[in-house]
């Protein structure tokens, strides 16, 4: 998923979006797609394709611990963080219900959700980086 992002980008003449860390007050986190511009973008595809719902759960809880001590830390705003998801493939009742349920807690916590393959929002997301306003996903 970054690098099919990171084409995309290219593609689009938005290269402001790099491979750098984030650090925090603990910890330092590289993510593949940051741009530090009138402030700090994130974008990070996550796959949600583990083989039972614990797993993707705790998929989850991880990326959110993380994104949370970040904004905590005021390295990091959550509307500032897009987040491409990719679901499972499978269509078990269980490993849907889970991917809807981390979809759903991203949101309640302020960040942006979209379908990992949604080019049109990943692009936007990239121009209003360079905004000096900042940026608001429209759902």
């Amino acid at each position: 998923m970054v690098r099919a992002i990171r084409a995309q980008l290219k593609t689009e003449k938005l290269t402001h979006f790099t491979q750098q860390p984030l650090i925090g007050r603990f910890e330092e986190i590289t993510l593949p797609l940051v741009a530090k511009t009138n402030d700090t973008f994130v974008i990070r595809p996550l796959a949600f394709q583990q083989q039972n719902a614990t797993k993707m759960m705790d998929h989850a809880q991880t990326w959110l611990g993380r994104f949370a001590r970040l904004a905590q830390n005021d390295v990091l705003k959550t509307q500032n963080i897009l987040l491409p998801l990719q679901g499972p493939t499978n269509t078990n009742p269980k490993l849907t219900g889970a991917f809807f349920e981390v979809s759903r807690e991203f949101e309640q916590l302020g960040f942006y959700t979209i379908p990992h393959h949604d080019t049109k929002a990943i692009s936007t997301f990239a121009k209003q980086a360079l905004v000096a306003d900042g940026f608001a996903l429209q759902h």
